[in-house]
């Protein structure tokens, strides 16, 4: 069976700094697109995507907006972080951030750049473990072929990308929309997979 995952891949963008216009009140936001199935808006002074790398040297993080990375600077003695990484400082924490993890970034203007002020990672989902499915127990329903649903819950493009046989794509941000995909019978066995726990 193909293990396929969505991946987040790009190359560091040597040089990019996200300017604007020096002394504006509120700088433009920016959000990815799948960030805008569960968040209707953008909002000013704030970068919604996947978290891609840090240079504690330079004070600067990398967050990927769609096909575009942003190197957004930071005041090491202002920055607030919410949901971090286990690590007793600032700097192990940020490096502790997983590749890819969905964050949103808030930053103010400072001498036309933007500086990051806070940073919220996506906590991770707790989910019981009996209500967990193994990888092998999964293995073996897929290749029976009956008895069970399995839904793929990433956004559409990794969907796409790759999924795991006999799986529905059914993207968590539009489970309302399309939770008639779900079986009628209530005792049937459902299958939610993803990226990995998040």
């Amino acid at each position: 069976m193909k293990n396929c995952t969505s991946s987040t891949v790009a190359a560091f963008a040597a040089g990019i700094l996200v300017m604007s216009a020096s002394g504006a009140e509120a700088a433009p936001g920016m959000s990815a697109k799948v960030c805008m199935t569960c968040h209707k808006t953008v909002q000013e002074n704030l970068v919604r995507g996947y978290w891609e790398d840090l240079s504690w040297k330079f004070a600067t993080t990398q967050v990927k907006v769609d096909a575009v990375s942003e190197v957004i600077a930071f005041d090491k003695d202002a920055f607030e972080l919410v949901n971090p990484p286990e690590g007793d400082s600032l700097e192990k924490q940020l490096r502790g951030i997983r590749k890819g993890a969905e964050i949103s970034l808030a930053f103010v203007e400072k001498d036309g750049k933007r500086v990051g002020t806070k940073l919220t990672v996506k906590p991770k989902l707790k989910v019981a473990e009996e209500k967990l499915v193994k990888t092998e127990a999964l293995e073996k329903l897929v290749e029976k072929g009956t008895g069970y649903f399995l839904f793929d819950a990433r956004p559409g493009p990794p969907f796409q990308e790759g999924f795991i046989p006999t799986a529905m794509s059914l993207p968590f941000p539009a489970f309302e929309k399309e939770k008639d995909k779900l079986p009628a019978d209530k005792g049937a066995l459902v299958v939610f997979y993803c990226s990995g726990v998040t």
